[in-house]
């Protein structure tokens, strides 16, 4: 994942930005895209790591060619859904006063606070 990221930057600063969202985009794979598909697939023992400098490591137990090509696919075509923003200054307290108090799926700051009392009591 960071070899075309770091091939891309022109600076060193832009190469370390480069490793980090690569990282960030692995961390999203095995956090969030890796876990469904592991269900979906037929294949047994799926194993996935990373194996440092931004390369994910992907492991079953069957040699079949072309479940190794499907995976690669359907990860490129996970990762370019994936849209990178550079959200600036962030500023907590202007940030916390935009949420309103309860929206139509019932989240808002009423649910941000019940969840905090259920975290606080449960520690």
């Amino acid at each position: 994942l960071a070899e075309p990221l770091v091939a891309k930057a022109n600076s060193p600063q832009k190469k370390q930005i480069a490793l980090a969202q690569a990282q960030a985009l692995m961390d999203w794979l095995q956090s969030f895209h890796f876990p469904s598909q592991i269900r979906k697939s037929k294949l047994e023992n799926v194993q996935i790591h990373s194996s440092g400098c931004g390369r994910l490591v992907i492991e079953w137990k069957e040699e079949n060619n072309n479940s190794e090509l499907s995976w690669e696919k359907n990860m490129q075509a996970a990762l370019k859904k994936v849209v990178a923003e550079d959200l600036g200054n962030m500023n907590a307290t202007e940030l916390f006063s935009s949420i309103p108090e309860t929206d139509s799926e019932g989240r808002g700051l009423s649910n941000l606070r019940s969840q905090w009392k259920r975290k606080c009591l449960s520690k």
